[in-house]
């Protein structure tokens, strides 16, 4: 998933969100990468206590507007 850096960010400018399978760790992560420079690898990894199953996916929208 593309997050924006802000509304009025230049197309690219923002974060890279995905979600990847430690086997070492036996759970799943959520990386961050800047988009701007990928290759470098993720900016920050937040380890989940267990296995997201691959392929999972989703969006969230605020409603309340």
């Amino acid at each position: 998933m593309f997050v924006s850096a802000s509304p009025k960010a230049p197309e690219g400018d923002g974060w890279l969100l995905a979600f990847a399978y430690d086997r070492a760790r036996k759970s799943s992560a959520l990386l961050i990468l800047d988009a701007t420079s990928i290759k470098k690898g993720p900016i920050a990894a937040v380890y989940t206590p267990r296995r997201i199953p691959l392929g999972f996916h989703a969006n969230w929208f605020d409603l309340s507007s």
